[in-house]
């Protein structure tokens, strides 16, 4: 029997990485709350990466996804301005925020404005811009409320 075998599997496990099956990211939104009336939405959420990767021992992630400060009178905001935290591209977003405090969800349903891009101008014509679903639309409940503590300080 050869006893480096085990030590050749651990060697494995560690290169390789060793994942969960509910890998699936987990969104939820908060709502920060401000003295003025303002209330920020934030679309966060929690996954699970593998026990040994490239970037370190791995476990439980958490993210911040978009997120977007509300003024007016609700529960419906139109046109919000939406920060998603990808590759930043500024992006207009057309459509609406429903803050539903009773049901405890939040509802995005926005279209993303894509500029046209003035590097590929054909025979002096400029490309129109497009539109198109946000990948943040969706129902996601709201896990907690927290009082005068914004992201971003509109």
């Amino acid at each position: 029997m050869n006893l480096n075998l085990p030590f050749i599997l651990i060697i494995c496990a560690m290169l390789t990485g060793c994942s969960s099956k509910n890998s699936e990211i987990k969104k939820y939104a908060v709502l920060r709350v401000g003295d003025s009336g303002k209330i920020q939405v934030s679309i966060e959420g929690k996954y699970w990466t593998p026990l040994f990767t490239t970037d370190g021992v791995g476990g439980y992630r958490q993210a911040l996804f978009c997120w977007a400060t509300l003024e007016g009178v609700g529960p419906e905001y139109k046109d919000p301005v939406l920060h998603v935290n990808k590759p930043y591209l500024p992006l207009k977003h057309t459509g609406i925020i429903i803050v539903d405090t009773e049901k405890k969800v939040v509802v995005i349903r926005l279209d993303q404005i894509v500029p046209a891009s003035t590097n590929h101008d054909i025979g002096g014509i400029e490309p129109e811009a497009r539109s198109g679903p946000c990948p943040e639309n969706g129902t996601y409940h709201i896990k907690s409320t927290i009082k005068n503590d914004f992201i971003t300080p509109e």
